[in-house]
């Protein structure tokens, strides 16, 4: 298990590439994402669209790490859109959280990945780390 210690370890090395190498933060991110098949829902984040009753989604989660979330699910999402995510507690122990859709792209006809970012980064201290 990962301690708080190697999470700010991380995290520093992560700034430090951001500045010199953009093409190794991908690796990093990649490397550091924990591979969970999770039931999600998705609702609208921002009030005014909470407002109008928008429609609720369900999606399963490919991965998770500390600042992001990817998620296939049935409809495209809106990237620059905000969403709260709300995930079944006995696959993926996490709190809903809000996010922003920072990505969504086609895999068939009627299957859609969207890639989320975290406003606030998620302890992910409950999961077994699968990349190790």
């Amino acid at each position: 298990m990962r301690t708080n210690q190697d999470d700010v370890d991380q995290l520093g090395l992560i700034e430090e590439l951001e500045l010199s190498e953009p093409v190794g933060i991908k690796k990093i991110q990649v490397r550091d994402a924990i591979k969970v098949r999770a039931a999600v829902r998705v609702e609208a984040g921002n009030a005014s669209t909470r407002m109008r009753g928008e429609p609720v989604f369900s999606g399963e989660t490919r991965d998770v790490s500390r600042q992001r979330v990817r998620v296939v699910a049935s409809v495209p999402l809106q990237v620059g859109d905000t969403y709260i995510i709300k995930f079944d507690g006995d696959a993926l122990p996490l709190p809903e959280a809000y996010v922003l859709c920072v990505g969504c792209k086609l895999l068939s006809d009627r299957q859609f990945e969207s890639q989320f970012e975290f406003f606030v980064p998620v302890d992910l201290s409950c999961l077994p780390d699968t990349n190790e």
